[in-house]
């Protein structure tokens, strides 16, 4: 689903919170969080998959181009947001990390070039990346996104509160999935979904499914079912392959709907652009009122899942800066962003190999927003420009996808307009979302957009091909080799 609030399951009976190995995280987060993501970096690095794939080596090289946001010397990390379930848009996101030594504020705000300040007795440096870079203590360092210094220092001010806290403020689904967290699970990813779901939106998506086409289920019993949602969640363990399991909890036994409720799940992950193939060959069952789905996933639908909760990364140390009273632009920043670029194409051009790949408008967004909050500080403008109409390209797919008619002309000289409308019937409700104008509203309507889209698609990805050769050329004229 679009942005990232409909990926995978969670559970509904209360369990003994137990002190864990994210404790301290844990207890900062505020009680407003409605999606959490939990990260054990260590333990992924040591599983034989991570060693063979040398995973760690990869995402030092993707994390020094840009690409990862996750600084390599973080340990666990805590992703807390606030997603406003009506139109899948992140209220704020706090993400939290042990890592080995909190940077120093100057240190960072040289990098960023952002603003040290001091908010609520913490030094915070604000980027022009709208992200604010701040600690809780010498090994734990905190980033908040969108930059909002108000709700930043109210965050500040609590934090020496909630750390002498007993447990975490989490709420009882979000409470529950962490508690639930198996000893070989390094990554968690959890919605508390309580109450976001109307029965006149539920009822409205079941008369346009295919899925409920197809079983003649009771739609009155299912309708009733599904509003009663509490939470998604999804754990993953990586050994030498990656074996996940999604936990969808309900307040009414799902049991009688065992006939249509994963394809259910599937198809609304689908119609929000999120298609993961790997989801249809897992085992479905069914234990009091969750239904469990099990099975492997892929490498890299792993990391597109992860990268939907990514924001501005503060710029890696070791980032060559320019000598004092050099002129712009910087070569080697420069080289560094056209990596990052290409890297994030690179990710989304693997999907285009798939059978589902009309249904991932969400990964093309999420790519794209990657390379919108990419550093550009130094960086020649020829090469923000292709990063800039790269990025614009992606979103015109995706929006292709949706069934948006796109003038690819349009899109080349940056003219392309999106407005607010309400949103298409779907699965989440009553809301605003930035969607064309020209979206359709009926399913019928929407595949033919999409299939008279192909051609349009094929353009742009022309597009995006011919500006990385041209701007490679470019690059390397400009500044000798070292541009591939």
């Amino acid at each position: 689903m679009r942005g990232f609030a409909t990926l995978i399951g969670l559970l509904l009976a209360p369990l003994a919170y137990a002190a864990g190995p994210f404790d301290s995280l844990l207890k900062v987060v505020p009680a407003t969080t409605n999606t959490l993501v939990l990260v054990d970096v260590p333990a992924i690095y040591d599983s034989p998959l991570a060693k063979t794939l040398k995973w760690s080596e990869t995402y030092q090289q993707r994390f020094r181009a840009g690409v990862h946001t996750l600084p390599p010397d973080a340990q666990r990390v805590a992703i807390a947001c606030a997603t406003n379930m009506s139109n899948l848009r992140r209220e704020w996101q706090l993400v939290l990390m042990d890592v080995r030594q909190v940077a120093n504020a100057r240190e960072v705000a040289a990098r960023e070039s952002g603003k040290v300040d001091e908010i609520a007795g913490r030094f915070a440096v604000l980027s022009p990346r709208d992200v604010y870079f701040t600690s809780v203590s010498e090994r734990e360092s905190a980033a908040w996104y969108p930059a909002n210094r108000q709700l930043l220092a109210h965050w500040l001010r609590n934090v020496p509160v909630w750390q002498q806290r007993a447990e975490p403020m989490l709420g009882e689904q979000l409470k529950a999935a962490v508690a639930r967290r198996g000893p070989k699970e390094q990554i968690l990813v959890a919605f508390d979904l309580t109450d976001a779901f109307d029965r006149e939106t539920i009822r409205a998506a079941l008369d346009d499914s295919p899925a409920v086409l197809a079983a003649q289920p009771n739609v009155e019993a299912l309708t009733k079912t599904l509003v009663s949602l509490r939470g998604v969640s999804l754990g993953v363990s990586v050994t030498d392959a990656i074996a996940g399991t999604i936990r969808v909890d309900f307040g009414l036994d799902p049991a009688p709907h065992r006939r249509v409720l994963k394809d259910l799940f599937l198809e609304a992950l689908e119609d929000e652009g999120a298609a993961i193939g790997d989801l249809h060959a897992w085992n479905a069952s069914f234990e009091g009122n969750a239904m469990i789905l099990t099975g492997p996933l892929e490498p890299a639908s792993l990391a597109r899942l992860l990268a939907l909760f990514e924001f501005p990364n503060e710029t890696e140390s070791t980032a060559v800066a320019p000598e004092a009273g050099e002129a712009k632009p910087n070569a080697d920043l420069t080289r560094k962003y056209f990596a990052a670029v290409v890297a994030c194409v690179d990710e989304v051009r693997r999907s285009k190999q798939k059978k589902d790949y009309l249904k991932t408008a969400a990964w093309h967004e999420s790519y794209a927003g990657k390379i919108e909050k990419l550093s550009t500080r130094y960086v020649d403008r020829e090469a923000v420009r292709f990063g800039t109409a790269t990025a614009e390209r992606l979103r015109a797919i995706a929006a292709s996808m949706r069934g948006v008619a796109v003038d690819v002309n349009a899109i080349a000289s940056g003219a392309y307009l999106y407005t607010y409308q309400p949103r298409r019937r779907g699965w989440f409700g009553p809301g605003w979302a930035s969607v064309a104008t020209n979206v359709p509203q009926k399913r019928g309507e929407i595949a033919k957009a999409v299939a008279d889209g192909e051609k349009t698609r094929t353009q742009i990805w022309s597009q995006i091909e011919n500006g990385i050769v041209q701007t490679r050329l470019e690059l390397n004229a400009k500044f000798g080799k070292g541009f591939e």
